[in-house]
């Protein structure tokens, strides 16, 4: 009887044990899981930026932009007035907008 008291004990410190154990293995491959999503997520948000940025006309400054219609849109941005965003142009505090080479334009409308 007493053998089998003890054997009933060691089967279930083993359950116990193995138990813990897969938990454990369950844990970390969760977590390895949850980094691979989190990997592809980022992936696949850069491809849609990327891919935003190609939808929406956004350009890089060129001198030979025609700059007679730039102005301010409500969100800050610098856009001429055929649509093109100028995405590298900022917009200063006296409200001017400055291209990349640093010269200062005056906009035509300022939407902010």
């Amino acid at each position: 009887m007493k053998n089998l008291l003890i054997i009933a004990v060691a089967i279930i410190a083993i359950a116990i044990v193995g138990s813990y154990f897969s938990q454990k293995q369950a844990t970390k491959k969760a977590q390895d899981a949850s980094a691979k999503i989190e990997a592809m997520n980022d992936r696949i948000n850069a491809e849609l930026n990327k891919d935003m940025e190609d939808m929406s006309g956004a350009s890089t400054y060129s001198e030979d932009m025609d700059l007679s219609g730039v102005h301010i849109m409500a969100d800050g941005s610098v856009m001429l007035g055929d649509g093109t965003t100028i995405s590298d142009a900022t917009v200063n505090s006296a409200g001017m907008i400055v291209l990349p080479d640093g010269t200062e334009v005056k906009p035509m409308m300022d939407m902010r």
